[in-house]
């Protein structure tokens, strides 16, 4: 064997084609298909899994026109070639050439479509003639159109090669890649085994292949690159070309023909963009299209168009959009306003490469103050270093009144949308405080109005808490794909709302494949969790944001997601590793001034030390959040840590100092309208009153307003039953044990769990616990499962592979104790994880 044979080929993805091929006996079969799809490898992987003689010869195009190079260096070392090629008649060479074969042969000729024609007739007709006999013909050929030509009419059986699953291009693509990186050539090698491996390389080839083309074909595909509608009717009519001018290109497959739907195979090369651009301009009947071509048709800068282009980009919400209404602009400030736009948009789509790149085009010198703090604030967050003051705030406030000014309301928010989280996790001063709320006066708006919701809520709950409550129903109503308004409905205390948002902003940016802002969602998705207590739902959506935070270099949204991590670990009893992941994001949040974080850190050390049983430190952490001279203090995230605080004053037996602070948590509970703070006192005092007596104590009426949060109703459940098992009323105290240890397995939060056991144990009641517990990706791939999504489509919402989800799901059904996809859903409303 020569040549390519000696390689070790790739061929992950391909076993049907394999087995097709080593099947194969007394036989002709010829592989086509694009450049770099794998057929040589195939040929080689055949050649050596079929462990026979092998001849094998590949075409050079130096070749083509001198009669049967092809055939001698494929015999030269096999047989005479005086006695075949006697006669140099292709008919007759092939009967010699049949004569001569050794039983077992294996004739394999790649390139084929470069051969000279008299090796290529004889071998045409060897394959003809193979039935019966112990030989067999593979022969690769490039998609183009003299492989047609060939093809046609030859009788020897076509295999098309054509691109390998997605599962397998991840897989192919992934070594030394960003999850960014991977996606990016994945989409553009569109399944090509060279191109997912070596793209410049496949590139390289295609150009060759183009440059071959007729000029008119060349030109139908460079404005065919370029149109945004693969309408074939549209690309001739601004060509000015025809069907028959096509064909050449679709010959050699660099473009596919459906109905009137022109598709290029791969992405090509346009050497006169401008030109194809310009030609499409003039034909679409679209403005905004029209608008879209001109300005990337004009060969200098144009105001009156890149005005036109920046309607276009707020359409369009792309980084390349406002990047070219900006390289469009004369005036020196709006070019670098219409740049920002461009960071921007590229960081919320988590593309840092194009923020570097676009950063230094700006020029800093023409910024106003509040803009060169965008500025700064879009390169932190790329390099990590976000340090909001209350300085800062006020610039972009600033920035946003000038909007609002311009009568521009859209822009005004805007300005705003990369520090409104910042407002709530910043200690804000009353001049901040006082401008969100003139701000939000002179926009005219309500609380009705999404973004002023977002914007009271995250600066301003204790004053404008109630109306943001208020407001959110209609917004769940309606999908709301912003993890910023989950953030709103969580600081104003509302769960279910904050659930639905998160999910809904999870789901969007996922199938828009906005990765930037998938992790952002995902971060918010774990909070939901950290907040409701549930460490399958924190797990799962912390993991993967953990994951992308570092694909997409934001350091910030890590360090959060980290800190979620450490409160699954603290619900689950791991207090070690909690606290360890706690002191790590302090360590990390301090030195950049995010002093309004540490708040999050002390709730994860509170709920560490509460799950051990450590009540007096418990609280001592928690007391934290409430002390307003306290760095950990925080005006609303305490309201989340109410029920726990009471549990820790009762283990720890510091009763006396939380019943102090029942009067001012009592008055805030009324003037916000806070559901988690209204939940929270209902537990506490529930919890006070039956370390007294159960008498008085109607379970009922606890029950009533907590069916919506499971924690909060396993724990005034734990609570009842522990009181009535201390009064020995064993009987009346195992269903609600029973029901709180159900309901904390479930959630993950296992310390619980295992301390409502000890509490039915002490009934005298035998218990068991499961080590069968689903895991957090497997309970989010089952529920997709569930839902009635495929591998594939549970694959493509994970970034994970169809077979991975095929995995998981071969250990989720013993589980489960099921045997189907269709018990999965009855399997999980019932299963109970454990007792």
């Amino acid at each position: 064997m020569i040549g390519y044979f000696s390689m070790v080929s790739d061929l992950i993805g391909r076993d049907g084609e394999l087995q097709q091929l080593t099947a194969l006996t007394g036989q002709a079969l010829v592989l086509t298909g694009p450049p770099g799809i794998g057929k040589s490898a195939l040929l080689a992987q055949a050649a050596r899994t079929k462990g026979r003689r092998v001849l094998t010869v590949t075409g050079v195009p130096a070749e083509s026109q001198i009669s049967f190079a092809g055939l001698e260096r494929m015999l030269r070392t096999a047989m005479p070639i005086g006695e075949v090629l006697a006669d140099r008649d292709a008919y007759r060479v092939a009967l010699a050439l049949l004569d001569r074969l050794e039983p077992g042969t294996l004739l394999v000729a790649d390139d084929a479509q470069w051969l000279d024609e008299q090796s290529w007739q004889a071998l045409a007709y060897v394959g003809r003639r193979l039935a019966g006999q112990d030989l067999t013909l593979l022969m690769g050929m490039r998609d183009g159109a003299e492989t047609a030509r060939r093809l046609r009419g030859s009788g020897l059986r076509e295999l098309p090669i054509g691109p390998v699953s997605p599962e397998a291009a991840a897989h192919i693509a992934g070594p030394g890649r960003t999850e960014a990186e991977r996606a990016r050539i994945v989409a553009e090698a569109a399944g090509n085994p060279l191109g997912l491996r070596d793209p410049a390389r496949l590139a390289e080839t295609y150009r060759a292949i183009l440059s071959d083309l007729p000029p008119e074909a060349r030109r139908l595909l460079e404005v065919a690159a370029v149109d945004d509608r693969n309408d074939v009717d549209e690309i001739l009519r601004a060509t000015g070309l025809t069907m028959p001018d096509l064909q050449p290109a679709l010959d050699a497959r660099l473009a596919s023909l459906d109905g009137h739907t022109l598709r290029l195979t791969r992405p090509l090369e346009v050497a006169d963009r401008r030109s194809a651009h310009a030609a499409l301009a003039a034909v679409v009947d679209d403005p905004e299209r029209r608008t879209w071509h001109l300005a990337f048709a004009a060969t200098g800068p144009d105001d009156e168009l890149a005005t036109a282009m920046q309607h276009v980009a707020r359409v369009r919400g792309t980084a390349v959009a406002w990047e070219r209404a900006a390289e469009l602009t004369t005036d020196p400030g709006r070019r670098a306003y219409r740049y920002l736009r461009a960071v921007n948009t590229a960081f919320d789509a988590g593309e840092t490469a194009t923020v570097r790149r676009i950063s230094p085009l700006i020029d800093d010198r023409v910024l106003s103050r509040p803009e060169r703090l965008w500025l700064n604030w879009a390169n932190a967050g790329v390099g990590g270093d976000i340090e909001v003051t209350n300085t800062r705030l006020l610039t972009h406030f600033e920035a946003a009144e000038r909007s609002l000014a311009d009568g521009d309301l859209d822009d005004a928010f805007e300005v705003l949308h990369g520090v409104v989280l910042q407002l709530y996790f910043t200690p804000l001063s009353a001049q901040v405080r006082a401008a969100v709320v003139e701000f939000v006066q002179r926009t005219g708006l309500g609380a009705d109005h999404p973004r002023i919701a977002t914007l009271l809520a995250l600066a301003v709950p204790l004053e404008y808490g109630k109306e943001v409550v208020a407001a959110l129903p209609e917004f769940v109503a309606a999908p709301r794909p912003d993890h910023q308004l989950a953030w709103a409905a969580l600081a104003v205390g509302a769960l279910g709302p904050a659930k639905t948002l998160a999910a809904d902003a999870v789901t969007a940016s996922r199938s828009q494949r906005r990765i930037g802002l998938l992790t952002q969602a995902l971060v918010t998705e774990a909070w939901v969790g950290v907040f409701a207590k549930d460490a399958h739902l924190i797990e799962g959506a912390a993991a993967e944001a953990l994951r992308l935070a570092a694909e997409t270099g934001q350091p910030r949204w890590a360090i959060v997601a980290r800190l979620a991590q450490g409160m699954t670990a603290a619900l689950r009893g791991e207090q070690a590793v909690a606290e360890q992941i706690a002191d790590g994001a302090v360590r990390a949040l301090l030195p950049s001034g995010a002093h309004g974080m540490i708040c999050l850190c002390q709730f994860v050390r509170g709920h560490a030390a509460l799950a051990t049983g450590n009540g007096a430190a418990a609280f001592d952490h928690l007391l934290r959040l409430f002390d307003t001279g306290d760095i950990a203090f925080h005006p609303t995230v305490r309201f989340w840590a109410v029920g726990s605080l009471a549990e820790a004053a009762v283990m720890g037996g510091r009763t006396a100092r939380f019943e102090s602070l029942l009067p001012g948590l009592e008055d805030e509970e009324a003037a916000t309208g806070s559901p988690a703070l209204t939940r929270g006192l209902i537990y506490a005092k529930a919890l006070l009153r039956l370390q007294r007596s159960t008498d008085d104590y109607k379970p009922g009426d606890i029950a009533a307003v907590l069916p919506a949060h499971p924690f909060d109703k396993a724990r005034a459940d734990h609570a009842y039953g522990a009181a009535l098992r201390r009064e020995r009323q064993y009987v009346r105290a195992r269903p609600y044990l029973r029901a709180a240890a159900s309901l904390f397995e479930a959630l993950g939060t296992t310390a619980w769990a295992d301390r409502s056991r000890q509490e039915l144990r002490a009934t005298g009641e035998t218990v068991r616990r499961t080590d069968d517990r689903l895991t957090a990706q497997e309970a989010q791939i089952a529920a997709l499962a569930a839902q009635g999504l495929t591998n594939k489509e549970i694959g493509g919402r994970l970034f994970l592979s169809p077979r991975t989800i095929s995995t998981h799901l071969y250990r989720i059904f013993p589980k489960l104790g099921i045997t189907s996809r269709s018990e999965l859903g009855t399997a999980l409303d019932t299963d109970d994880q454990g007792v």
